[in-house]
């Protein structure tokens, strides 16, 4: 089950970087318009923060499946096997829960959205379909956290930044 999580997951992070290197191409091709042709692309600004808000949801659980989110781990790393066992279920069930309260929440504010029609205030796109991203993201981070715990009580493993 961790190993389909990871490969919905990996394909989550790639269409999040190829919007990372669209909303790249997007900005370079903003700059050189303004400062040789004077003239900004219009909407640049409102389409990069949506497109970040796109990425960053995307990339949540791909992050998590390879531990690569910033940790302080002096004090883990001083603990015995049986107390970073302890800690690393603790962690995860702590995240799992957020994570789907989280999901929860944008659910519900998705439906709010499309009944009140909400738009982006220059180029009028709908909020909702950002929202439905969001909510995408965090359900593909609440399964990696449940992969995360069923991979600590199951193989008896703890979390690391190894991959496997």
């Amino acid at each position: 089950m961790r190993n389909v999580i990871k490969k919905i997951n990996y394909l989550l992070n790639y269409i999040s970087s190829f919007l990372l290197g669209g909303l790249m191409l997007m900005t370079v091709a903003d700059v050189v318009s303004r400062r040789f042709f004077n003239a900004p692309i219009r909407g640049t600004f409102e389409l990069t923060l949506l497109t970040i808000t796109v990425i960053v949801y995307l990339g949540f659980a791909h992050a998590n499946d390879y531990k690569e989110h910033i940790v302080i781990d002096v004090l883990y790393d001083a603990l015995p096997h049986v107390g970073k066992r302890i800690f690393s279920m603790i962690s995860a069930i702590i995240s799992l829960a957020l994570s789907a309260l989280m999901a929860a929440a944008v659910y519900e504010h998705i439906f709010r959205l499309h009944a009140s029609g909400a738009t982006s205030a220059s180029l009028q796109i709908p909020m909702w379909p950002i929202a439905i991203t969001a909510f995408v993201g965090l359900v593909a981070l609440a399964l990696s956290f449940i992969g995360d715990v069923i991979f600590i009580f199951h193989d008896k493993g703890v979390l690391s930044n190894d991959p496997n």
